[in-house]
């Protein structure tokens, strides 16, 4: 009788894990966001919600353009924004690869910091041939982020882009720059990017719609094949 009373118990835990978890969500997404605390999910991802979102209101504030018209990220807005984030990846199961490349690593440090802190990886690429070596060893990444000017050239993110669609590699690819010109958003988008950005918040929103474009997609490809 107690073997099966203590294997009953080993089946129903995880039974009342998932109940806890639904049931009191919410408050553990306010500790979350209160406290400097890590959580371990499956295959390896971990989250600190506090530390996500220090370093993207800290990016915001150092980044902001004071001709910007549009109000500061809050702290509000930016835990929003990471429960989101960070809820899609533990939906997805896995930490996405991001392939940062920018010549200056320093000055995206606290870019980097919010977006490991929701769960996904980055591996950093200082010039564009570091980058193609990357990508050319058939790394899955599941998007590629780059400054626009490097020492190879002022416009050396779109040659990486064009470097990569004349491969037919179609990762989706974000262009974080210094302009927040709607002229070169647009310009963007037509050399195949998702867009250009020279705030934080707007990078993580490109970065996040990807990933759910990829798979949405994916989840298509199975259904109909």
């Amino acid at each position: 009788m107690e073997q099966w009373t203590a294997l009953l118990g080993v089946v129903a835990w995880p039974f009342v894990v998932a109940f806890v978890l639904v049931l009191f969500r919410k408050a553990l997404r306010d500790l979350l966001s209160r406290d400097d605390l890590s959580i371990s999910g499956p295959a390896g991802i971990t989250f600190s919600a506090r530390r996500a979102v220090g370093a993207l209101v800290d990016a915001e504030e150092l980044r902001r353009d004071p001709s910007d018209a549009r109000s500061p990220v809050s702290a509000a807005d930016a835990e929003d924004q990471v429960q989101e984030v960070a809820g899609f990846v533990r939906r997805l199961g896995r930490s996405p690869r991001l392939l940062w490349v920018d010549d200056m690593p320093s000055n995206i440090r606290l870019e980097r910091s919010a977006i490991e802190n929701m769960g996904m990886l980055v591996e950093l690429s200082t010039s564009t041939k570091d980058a193609q070596a990357k990508l050319s060893r058939r790394r899955a990444y599941d998007v590629v982020i780059s400054d626009m000017g490097r020492p190879e050239g002022p416009r050396a993110g779109y040659d990486l882009l064009r470097w990569m669609r004349d491969r037919h590699d179609d990762t989706p690819f974000v262009v974080y720059s210094s302009s927040n010109a709607p002229a070169h958003f647009d310009e963007a988008v037509r050399e195949g990017a998702v867009g250009s950005t020279a705030r934080p918040q707007e990078l993580v929103d490109m970065i996040l719609r990807s990933l759910r474009d990829a798979r949405a997609r994916s989840r298509w490809w199975r259904t109909s094949s």
